[in-house]
């Protein structure tokens, strides 16, 4: 095999290996073309040995060796071979860059027909339904649940998560819950949110203003005893029924207060109703819904006597109503665990408030520490200590029908558990049967929903865990015992998660 024309590749490990040994093998380097006269002769060789390993210095930079010491090919053809190959690997191409999707309008026509179907009962076939059955007709289910939805972003996004959850009605704050003044509406937001309640056919998404309930600011107590404390929370209330007319919401539901410990509970209840008075001079049609609490401290509104006496001392009586919360009522003492219970805590409202004035409910399991507790801690439907079983009487009742039931239970920014649960209560309509019947079947969907709620939190990676059955013990905790939670100064442990306002 003749030898291979080295001279011809630039860079090649043998080049750099001959220029080193120059001086014993002068005749027979051949050096490359523009080094060819200094390496002619033996003579001229010697005496240019720092000369040459300079050069070499210089072919390796030029040939851009790699960082470990090139090993001479035992074959010179290998070695053009492995030069040729390594030529012609093409470079790296620059990652291209990402392209850009484009927004979608969540109010184009596009994405609000995208929505999924609302969820009913088993039976029907979502908003364009027209079978008819108990708890279904012609207009739609008998019973309006939904959940109180996020406003994050603007007003109008309230009824856009509302929907995009398949709810049939909605709570929402109407802005930032935690403070005494807030910024005014957008006009761009109120002219898409009253366009969003319009029919579909029309643009909307089919929400009534008779199934949309806001809830208030949790700084109001219009109980206060303190005149001067007393108009601050009046003017946040006025600015929130307000901020009601302006949207077209019919509805208005806020917490009636406290006594903060300065007054009898007679004297804050005409207070509140005062208030209410008041307001009704200021406005044209909102209605303030007076929603029931669990009864901790001076907390006004655990009784039916006390939503009695404030309503008693309203003017207008066309103008105000109630919400029933099921953990807060449970945690005050009205128990709807079983028919017989259930029946006689609905039967007491009717004869000591008066169903006519029954607006809304908030539908909510409890954890607050058993019946009577008079702790607002809100759980998941059917998993907490009220159970399956009364949610049932509460879908299955036709006193409740075509008000907003609302859903605050804990998602922990996990909403999927909402769709989840209003389909729940839905299928809760249609279990029939005999007691025995009745109790298996709760107690099937009970675990059922226990275990997709679990697996929900681990696959979010969200929340709590959830807690085992009550047949299950909990595993004990190994190593040392976690340290007591804090509670703020002043704060008493059987005191609701509402703190009674100045």
């Amino acid at each position: 095999m003749s030898e291979s024309p080295l001279s011809e590749v630039p860079g090649s490990p043998p080049v750099v290996a001959a220029a080193k040994t120059a001086g014993k093998r002068a005749k027979k380097v051949t050096a490359y073309k523009d080094e060819s006269s200094e390496l002619s002769s033996e003579e001229d060789v010697k005496p240019a040995s720092k000369k040459a390993k300079t050069n070499s210095g210089k072919a390796q930079t030029k040939a851009k060796a790699p960082a470990k010491k090139p090993k001479v090919a035992k074959d010179s053809e290998e070695a053009v071979d492995e030069v040729t190959e390594e030529s012609a690997k093409p470079a790296a191409k620059k990652a291209a860059p990402k392209k850009r999707v484009p927004k979608v309008d969540p109010f184009s026509e596009e994405a609000l027909g995208s929505h999924p179907c609302r969820c009913g009962p088993p039976a029907s076939l979502g908003h364009n339904a027209s079978k008819e059955s108990k708890y279904h007709t012609s207009q739609g289910p008998t019973h309006r649940i939904g959940a109180h939805t996020s406003a994050s972003g603007g007003i109008e996004n309230a009824l856009v998560n509302a929907s995009q959850l398949g709810g049939r009605a909605l709570a929402l704050f109407l802005k930032n819950q935690r403070k005494w003044e807030s910024s005014p509406l957008d006009e761009d937001g109120v002219k898409k949110f009253r366009k969003l309640m319009l029919e579909r056919d029309m643009g909307g998404l089919d929400y009534s203003a008779d199934y949309i309930l806001p809830h208030g600011s949790y700084l109001i107590n219009l109980g206060n005893p303190d005149a001067s404390k007393r108009e601050t929370s009046y003017k946040c209330f006025l600015d929130d029924l307000k901020r009601c007319e302006q949207l077209g919401i019919h509805l208005y539901n806020w917490h009636p207060g406290s006594t903060v410990g300065a007054c009898t509970k007679e004297e804050a209840l005409k207070n509140v109703a005062a208030s209410i008075n008041r307001a009704h001079k200021e406005t044209e049609f909102v209605i303030p819904v007076i929603e029931n609490m669990a009864g901790a401290g001076n907390i006004l509104g655990a009784t039916w006597e006390d939503l009695a006496t404030i309503i008693e001392h309203v003017e207008n009586k066309d103008r105000v109503g109630v919400c029933i919360d099921t953990c807060h009522m449970f945690a005050a003492g009205y128990d709807i665990r079983t028919r017989e219970t259930y029946e006689e805590s609905i039967s007491s409202f009717d004869r000591i408030v008066g169903l006519k004035y029954l607006k809304g409910m908030h539908i909510n399991d409890s954890q607050g520490g058993g019946f009577n507790c008079k702790k607002d801690r809100h759980d998941n439907i059917g998993l907490g200590e009220i159970g399956m079983a009364a949610f049932r009487f509460v879908v299955q009742d036709p006193r409740l029908a075509n008000i907003p039931l609302i859903l605050e239970t804990p998602t922990f920014e996990e909403t999927e558990v909402w769709r989840r649960e209003m389909e729940i209560l839905y299928e809760l309509q249609e279990v029939d049967g005999t007691e025995e019947e009745v109790e298996a079947k709760l107690k099937e969907m009970t675990e059922s929903w226990r275990e997709e709620l679990k697996a929900m939190r681990e696959k979010s990676g969200k929340g709590p865990k959830p807690k085992p059955a009550k047949n299950e013990s909990a595993p004990k905790a190994k190593g040392k015992k976690a340290p007591a939670a804090k509670r703020r100064r002043g704060k008493k442990a059987s005191e609701s998660e509402e703190e009674e306002e100045e």
